[in-house]
C-alpha cells in the first residue's frame, strides 16, 4: 500500500516534469496547430505526439496511485515516445527546397534539419523523457 507521503511526492514530481517541459509542450502544439492543413505525414505526427503523451499520462497516473498497467502501455508509449522523434526526418523531407537544391544537397539539409530539431526536442522535453524511463521501468517490473 502507498503512503500518502509518497503518493505526494510522486505527485510533485510528475508535474514538476511536466512543467519543466513545458516549452517543449508549446512548441509541440504549435506545430501541430500548424501541421493541421498538411500532408499525411502531418497527420501521423499528430497522432504518434498525441499517443505518446495520452500513454506518458497514464502511466504518470498509475505510477502516482502505485497500480501497475498491462504491457500495452508500456511497450506501445515506448514505441510511441521513440517514434515522435523519428517523425523530424519526414517533416524535415517534405519541407526540403527541392526546387533550389540538387539532391545530396537535399538530402544533407534534411538530415541536418532534422538532427536540429529533434535535439532540441530532446532537451526541452528531457524531464519527461527520464521520467518515462522511470515509469517504463515501474510498469515493466511488473511483465517480468
Amino acid at each position: 500500500m502507498i503512503t500518502t507521503l509518497t503518493m505526494t511526492i510522486r505527485i510533485c514530481i510528475v508535474l514538476t516534469c511536466y512543467g519543466l517541459s513545458s516549452l517543449g509542450f508549446a512548441m509541440m502544439f504549435q506545430l501541430m496547430r500548424e501541421e493541421l492543413n498538411k500532408p499525411d505525414s502531418a497527420t501521423l505526427m499528430i497522432v504518434i505526439w498525441s499517443f505518446a503523451w495520452i500513454a506518458h499520462a497514464v502511466m504518470s497516473f498509475a505510477w502516482v496511485i502505485d497500480k501497475k498497467l498491462d504491457k500495452f502501455w508500456p511497450i506501445a508509449g515506448a514505441l510511441a515516445g521513440i517514434a515522435s522523434f523519428l517523425v523530424w526526418p519526414i517533416l524535415a523531407f517534405e519541407s526540403s527546397f527541392f526546387g533550389r537544391l540538387n539532391f545530396a544537397q537535399t538530402i544533407a539539409a534534411t538530415l541536418m534539419s532534422a538532427a536540429f530539431f529533434m535535439v532540441i526536442q530532446f532537451l526541452v522535453l528531457l524531464p519527461c523523457i527520464l521520467l518515462a524511463i522511470k515509469l517504463e521501468k515501474f510498469h515493466r517490473e511488473n511483465l517480468a
